[in-house]
């Protein structure tokens, strides 16, 4: 098939006109269509590439994120559990306190007891002291009693 191409004018012989005819074969439109083709399959691989690359920078940005976000928890539990053992120290000092308080309270009651079973010693002992007395008071004045 014969297609005219393009048209050239001749400067230096402008009565001429020189007409291009070229001739294609079908292997020749193949290859340009390949050619086409080939560019075509080139932006798509530079397309593919940058798609790639960002994809691959979100996945590392999301690790990155993620070791971040690792470390920072374990900081947190770290300092609750420092927190943690810190409460349960100052919980067992407190109830050795506690403990050491209510032995003083018992013996401060045994104490308080003791001094009220003294207490009433001494009165059933005066008691008795001066109920003798007065036996012996009324026995002097010849009063019923006791001459002992």
């Amino acid at each position: 098939m014969a297609t005219k191409k393009e048209i050239k004018v001749n400067e230096a012989a402008p009565a001429l006109l020189l007409v291009q005819e070229e001739s294609t074969n079908p292997l020749q439109q193949k290859v340009v269509e390949l050619e086409g083709s080939i560019k075509q399959l080139q932006e798509q691989i530079k397309d593919l590439t940058k798609t790639r690359d960002n994809l691959t920078q979100q996945v590392f940005d999301r690790d990155k994120q993620k070791i971040k976000d690792d470390q920072e928890h374990k900081l947190v539990v770290e300092a609750i559990k420092k927190e943690s053992e810190i409460k349960a120290k100052q919980m067992e000092e407190l109830s050795t306190k506690f403990n050491d308080l209510a032995k003083l309270f018992d013996e401060y009651i045994k104490g308080a007891d003791d001094m009220v079973e003294l207490s009433k010693l001494f009165l059933r002992n005066n008691l008795r002291t001066q109920e003798l007395l007065q036996n012996k008071i009324k026995a002097f004045n010849g009063e019923e009693g006791d001459k002992k």
